[in-house]
């Protein structure tokens, strides 16, 4: 008996053996695609699956004075609900939310006040003020001083990278004079001729454009 068992369960396993054996490669066969083939993952999810059914209960004895101790009644009382149907493609919380998440920042968007930045603004102003009590023309001889900052090509000590955030426009809503000086800066263009307006050879703000 136990021999044909054994025999059984050698047979057995070389059926298995032979059914799983790879398949020939044909001529002018692509390697690459039949060990991607052979080796691509496996998921389990069902196209057109079952239901599932909502079922509770509950299960309790009940005591009939049986002198036999191993008779016994069970009663049995359960509920079932509805059938709900398996989905075919998974379901992920994030995937849920994405548009509920995109219509709030999108609300939220449209009813922020954004304020303006005119931090630069009033320090260019500033400047212009104290400028123009010392020697006059105070607009002509800031921008002249943003143009010649763009020249600078490396700043030296702590002042002169300070002044060089100050006189260097960013992306705030100023005049586009200061902008267009610092880009005449940056295009090596004579900052004393194109300000000439300018009248004083130098101003309190030239002291700080140390570089090497």
């Amino acid at each position: 008996m136990h021999f044909v068992i054994y025999f059984l369960g050698i047979a057995l396993l070389n059926a298995e053996l032979f059914s799983a054996k790879l398949s020939p490669i044909q001529s002018g066969a692509n390697l690459t695609e039949f060990v991607n083939f052979r080796r691509q993952k496996r998921t389990l999810i069902f196209e057109g699956g079952g239901l599932v059914k909502i079922d509770a209960g509950a299960i309790a004895t009940v005591n009939v004075d049986e002198p036999i101790a191993w008779r016994s009644i069970v009663s049995i009382n359960n509920i079932q609900g509805g059938f709900y149907p398996l989905p075919a493609v998974p379901t992920y919380p994030w995937d849920k939310w994405e548009n509920t998440f995109a219509r709030s920042m999108k609300h939220f968007q449209e009813l922020a006040d954004f304020e303006t930045d005119d931090s630069r603004l009033f320090v260019y102003t500033l400047l212009e003020v104290l400028m123009e009590r010392q020697h006059g023309n105070g607009h002509q001889c800031l921008l002249r001083s943003i143009c010649q900052n763009a020249q600078v090509d490396e700043h030296v000590g702590m002042f002169s990278e300070i002044m060089d955030v100050v006189l260097r426009p960013g992306k705030e809503s100023i005049a586009v004079a200061y902008t267009n000086a610092f880009v005449a800066g940056k295009a090596d263009v004579d900052c004393m001729r194109l300000y000439s307006e300018c009248r004083v050879t130098s101003n309190f703000l030239d002291q700080y454009f140390d570089y090497v």
